[in-house]
């Protein structure tokens, strides 16, 4: 069963999603990107939509957090540096599972997530055993996401970053754009925070011990996921034992709110397997 939650640390509440079972398989930590909250992970339009479902029924638990700066931590974390807000997700997330979870944890980021998702594989929850990095890289595709002031700038082709993110409606359930968060919910500092990251992340993955699967759609506009593109980025997990890239038939950026959503949920569900298997 689906619950919302909140988790205090400290002064500050952190709202999100669980879906426990007993004495689960694997807890799947996942981690929302920006203009979202925990909800994308469970999206409404299309029963296919939601990975808490589906987990619970292949028996693992799925904890979803709001990052700080969402949901119910919103107007309490504007003050807190880029570093105090990865450490306060970190220690909300610790907490959850020690509540909600079981002993082997599988991180699940989307896009703006991987810099906090990062914290909690490398130095964060005890038990992880994989860490699956959806959306995100080291190289865009022909555009600067940098700048944070309305649609930002424009592609090539004349595309705004907002088209670029979703791409065409045909790629989705009706209803099916739904993050959980709006637009004017995104924390001012997340954008350049990302670029910081982008450049933070071949010194983070080479410390990533566990087995690693990162995914980019085939629709998605955003990131480049050329095979050399790919190829590159793996190369920089080079403590993982064992790395896998994905390019996803039919997904776009958004892909868990997508027609693609039950597939690449279900890689994520294999993958987790595949990592217990190094854990028994």
């Amino acid at each position: 069963m689906n619950e919302s939650v909140t988790v205090q640390v400290g002064q500050v509440p952190l709202s999100g999603l669980v879906a426990v079972v007993p004495e689960p398989r694997s807890t799947i930590v996942a981690v929302h990107g920006a203009v979202a909250r925990a909800r994308y992970f469970h999206g409404a339009a299309h029963p296919d939509q939601s990975l808490l479902t589906l987990a619970t029924h292949l028996g693992h638990t799925v904890i979803a957090l709001d990052r700080p700066g969402y949901g119910a931590s919103a107007g309490h974390t504007a003050d807190l540096s880029r570093s105090d807000r990865a450490a306060l997700y970190r220690d909300a997330v610790a907490q959850a599972v020690s509540r909600y979870g079981g002993d082997r944890v599988v991180v699940v980021s989307h896009s703006a997530g991987a810099a906090q998702a990062s914290r909690l594989v490398v130095d964060g929850v005890p038990g992880v055993i994989g860490w699956e990095m959806c959306g995100n890289g080291l190289r865009h595709v022909e555009i600067d996401l940098s700048p944070a002031d309305g649609d930002g700038p424009r592609d090539v082709r004349g595309l705004s970053v907002r088209d670029l993110v979703w791409g065409p409606d045909t790629l989705y359930p009706p209803g099916g754009k739904d993050t959980g968060g709006r637009r004017g919910d995104v924390i001012r500092p997340e954008p350049a925070d990302a670029e910081v990251w982008r450049r933070e992340l071949p010194a983070f993955a080479a410390k990533v011990g566990v087995p690693v699967r990162l995914t980019v759609g085939a629709e998605d506009r955003i990131w480049d996921h050329t095979p050399e593109a790919l190829a590159e980025l793996a190369a920089v997990f080079s403590a993982a034992p064992r790395v896998v890239t994905n390019v996803q038939p039919g997904a776009p950026h958004n892909m868990s709110l997508s027609h693609a959503a039950r597939g690449y949920h279900l890689g994520v569900l294999a993958f987790a397997e595949e990592c217990l298997l190094g854990d028994v």
